[in-house]
């Protein structure tokens, strides 16, 4: 059992990160804000799940125990788990578009960083006769406790705002967070039961004790799902094709130079800016000020919003 549960953290972890590379290179391509929310949201699941298959290993593998690199990836357990309190918080606010979402941001960062300090405070850990001791305080059950109420709220915020995002494909994304948090919401009950179930006892007593948990599969699910949404979202705006007279119209219209009119036709096909300095004979650096002066004439600060803004022409 103790090696299924290992076979079934590999296997997640491999579905996560596969899922999670796309959006990145998409994100490379587009420097869409989006998706760098999306990013940073769905990172601090591919750390904790990192943290949880190494600390299911070193429980299999009582024989090769050390203590420094056991205490090491438990505090780096906890410092993911706190991470993604954070980052959910982030995502739905900047998801939401919701009011004083930097006020409440700033705020749950402070706790976030009061939890990160106090956790050697509240964590001592034994290693002795193949048996690993954690004793916590009461006060190591409060980042669960937050947890668990931001994860709440986010549904509540969900519920009541989803509907509200112009992008569909976006929308479809936040309401298949919605659906999925909720089916998975027993399973997180569950998982957060066995974290603070553990206060004052011990975590592991032998090899066949490995706890299977249920979030990680949550994380490999919504980020399939997510990232589906991400490709036939990006897919179907790259596949806009603008007609030239369409084009001209723009650039008088916003004062663009013939250059960066070149420019603007290889983004729309969706080349890189190394790509575009190779076709165009300049060098990189070039590029960048070009595009730089394109956003400042237009008033918008990413591809995807150039794309979007000429497709509405």
């Amino acid at each position: 059992m103790p090696h299924l549960i290992i076979f079934y953290n590999i296997i997640v972890l491999f579905i996560l990160l596969v899922s999670f590379n796309i959006p990145v290179i998409i994100f490379f391509k587009t420097k869409d804000k989006f998706l760098l929310h999306y990013i940073l949201f769905f990172l601090s699941f591919i750390l904790h799940t990192i943290s949880i298959m190494s600390l299911t290993y070193l429980f299999v593998n009582t024989n090769i125990l050390n203590y420094s690199i056991f205490y090491s990836i438990f505090i780096f357990s906890e410092i993911t788990f706190i991470f993604m309190m954070v980052s959910v918080a982030f995502f739905i606010y900047y998801l939401y578009c919701l009011p004083n979402a930097k006020v409440m941001n700033k705020v749950f960062l402070i706790i976030a960083m009061i939890e990160i300090i106090i956790i050697p405070f509240y964590t001592k850990i034994i290693i002795m006769d193949e048996k690993i001791l954690i004793e916590n305080s009461i006060i190591s059950r409060i980042p669960t406790i937050i947890f668990i109420i931001v994860i709440i709220y986010a549904l509540i915020i969900g519920i009541f705002n989803y509907k509200k995002i112009k992008n569909k494909e976006i929308r479809n994304i936040a309401k298949a967070n919605i659906i999925i948090s909720g089916i998975f919401f027993p399973g997180h009950m569950y998982d957060f039961y066995q974290k603070m179930g553990n206060v004052n006892q011990p975590l592991i007593i032998d090899r066949r004790e490995a706890v299977f948990l249920v979030h990680p599969i949550f994380y490999c699910i919504l980020s399939v799902v997510c990232t589906y949404f991400i490709i036939r979202y990006y897919f179907n705006l790259y596949k806009v094709i603008i007609k030239e007279v369409s084009l001209d119209s723009f650039v008088k219209e916003h004062n663009i130079s013939l250059r960066e009119k070149d420019i603007i036709t290889l983004i729309i096909k969706g080349q890189s800016n190394k790509e575009i300095a190779d076709n165009l004979f300049i060098s990189v650096n070039t590029v960048k000020t070009h595009i730089r002066n394109i956003y400042e004439k237009i008033g918008i600060k990413s591809r995807y919003e150039l794309i979007t803004f000429i497709k509405k022409m």
